[in-house]
């Protein structure tokens, strides 16, 4: 993950008064959709009561903690002050681990039945990081298990719709939520705490290609790959989409 982007979290993750929609790189305009998701992932992931999931980049536990009480472990791997934000959220909680630093640069031995790397993928640096970022999730993963990459902010995808009409209620009505949150005094997005920081440096651009591009590479490596659609209610559900990635038994 680029190193800006990266430091950007660890630095925004220690405003008080930063909103966990927010922290989580959403909008306010979405915090009412946010908690979808939950079920979306439970379900595409079946998650069950004997899963050990891995949460890579897992924010402030936003997906993590729910989770936590439907299977037998979550592992945590994200910046040291999101890892411990999320410990003050759910400071009892016995069956949640952490790996605090940079996923492409820690080591962890562990397995999983279950990986979610859940609107990661847009701020990694370049195809190359994208491909390293997955392949290293996978060799944690076990036999039959399933890796679900999710919330891919498809650029294609989004062109397509911002310039529809519906899209361009959709848009309307999004500045128009987040006009309301901010005259009431709230930042609305990530970016209103970066100003006196530096900005996301260059990132991968998600398009169609990189995403055929993904089911192809690790379906010829041996593994089950989906390209998976979101529900319409989901934040920015009419622009994202998921991969599934299986491993045979």
């Amino acid at each position: 993950m680029s190193e800006i982007v990266f430091n950007n979290f660890g630095f925004v993750s220690a405003c008080d008064d930063i909103d966990y929609t927010v922290l989580a790189g959403r909008c306010m305009s979405e915090k009412g959709m946010e908690k979808r998701v939950f079920r979306d992932v439970i379900f595409k992931l079946n998650l069950t009561e004997n899963d050990k999931l891995l949460e890579i980049a897992s924010g402030t536990g936003n997906l993590s903690i729910p989770i936590s009480f439907i299977v037998d472990s979550v592992s945590c791997c994200n910046y040291d002050l999101l890892i411990e934000k999320m410990k003050n959220r759910c400071p009892y909680a016995d069956n949640i681990m952490y790996y605090p630093g940079n996923f492409l640069k820690i080591s962890i031995d562990e397995q999983y039945d279950k990986i979610l790397i859940y609107s990661v993928l847009h701020y990694l640096e370049n195809e190359r990081e994208v491909f390293d970022f997955i392949e290293k999730a996978l060799k944690l993963l076990k036999k039959g298990g399933r890796l679900l990459v999710g919330d891919l902010a498809n650029a294609d995808n989004e062109n397509r719709f911002y310039n529809s009409q519906k899209g361009k209620v959709w848009m309307e009505k999004h500045y128009k939520d987040n006009k309301q949150y901010g005259n009431n005094g709230q930042k609305v997005s990530f970016s209103e705490y970066l100003v006196d920081m530096k900005k996301d440096g260059s990132c991968v651009k998600i398009t169609n290609e990189l995403i055929f591009k993904i089911l192809k590479k690790f379906r010829e490596k041996g593994y089950k790959t989906y390209l998976m659609e979101q529900p319409s209610n989901l934040p920015c559900g009419m622009t994202r989409e998921d991969i599934m990635i299986v491993k045979y038994d």
